[in-house]
């Protein structure tokens, strides 16, 4: 890392640069001293008052006073909706687990419910030691929230339970939701995939759902595919199948049937069929 005094000079030199739009600095140790490097960058963003597009503050051990700080930028960019908009912001592998993650989806979902703009349209929490606790305050935010697109949780310690009772009750009414990441989450088996299907068969605007290496066995991916087309009968695609899917990607997962394994073509088709002939349709393969 640079230390408490290089961080210090960063943070000047953010405040008085008005024309960067990206900000990304991964691997930094931003964490050290009670998050100290993240805070003074955190103060500098809101202070420099200059639109970014993306800040990436991947794998810097940032714990839950660094989130605290990142929920402040937030709840500072939702006062400012003429400078800030459409951010992309990206945590992936740090350490502020649940609490971290309430922090932040509250600052989020705080600015929903006092009609301020909404600036947080991409966010990347994978590998941040979350698990069920934290998705349902991630799943509290999505309840209210109607601009975020892209939520990428993998790698963390989310399992079928609190998919089941946080996540698919607010996605079966969510609308603006189109990326949904949950990979690496190995505790979310055949019963969270059970649950997600079920999602798939009411919401209409997902477009992709990432579920590599979460522990789903042909059972699970079964259930996935009814909602997608009756898979015993491919041409029969069902009138309240999910017509939104463009891809599920399910790969690495232990689904070792030869005869399931077959169903990719099938499975490809039905994405096609149901997206009316959508080109960019696509699956990965199943293991």
């Amino acid at each position: 890392g640079f230390g408490g005094y290089g961080y210090y000079r960063i943070a000047t030199a953010l405040r008085k640069n008005a024309t960067i739009t990206s900000f990304k600095l991964s691997n930094c140790q931003l964490g050290g001293d009670r998050d100290e490097g993240c805070i003074y960058l955190m103060q500098a963003l809101i202070a420099r008052r200059s639109n970014l597009k993306r800040i990436s503050l991947a794998r810097n051990f940032i714990g839950f006073n660094g989130a605290a700080a990142v929920a402040n930028f937030i709840r500072a960019s939702q006062d400012d909706p003429s400078i800030y908009h459409s951010i992309r912001l990206d945590l992936l592998q740090n350490c502020f687990g649940d609490e971290g993650a309430r922090v932040i989806a509250d600052a989020i979902r705080d600015g929903t419910m006092q009609d301020k703009a909404q600036t947080i349209l991409d966010i990347g929490l994978e590998k941040n030691r979350i698990g069920n606790e934290g998705l349902l305050y991630i799943s509290n935010m999505l309840h209210e929230n109607n601009t975020l697109h892209t939520l990428r949780l993998g790698k963390n310690d989310i399992s079928y339970e609190g998919v089941m009772k946080s996540l698919v009750p607010v996605l079966k009414q969510n609308t603006t939701l189109r990326v949904l990441d949950l990979s690496g989450n190995r505790h979310i088996g055949d019963l969270g995939a059970a649950a997600l299907a079920g999602v798939l068969s009411f919401n209409q605007t997902i477009e992709t759902m990432i579920l590599t290496k979460c522990s789903i066995s042909e059972e699970g991916a079964k259930r996935l595919l009814q909602a997608l087309y009756n898979y015993t009968s491919p041409s029969a695609v069902l009138e309240q199948s999910n017509h939104t899917l463009r891809e599920l990607i399910v790969c690495q997962n232990p689904i070792l049937s030869t005869s399931f394994v077959g169903h990719t073509t099938f499975l490809r088709d039905a994405i096609h069929w149901n997206q009316q002939g959508i080109a960019s349709s696509r699956i990965y393969k199943l293991n």
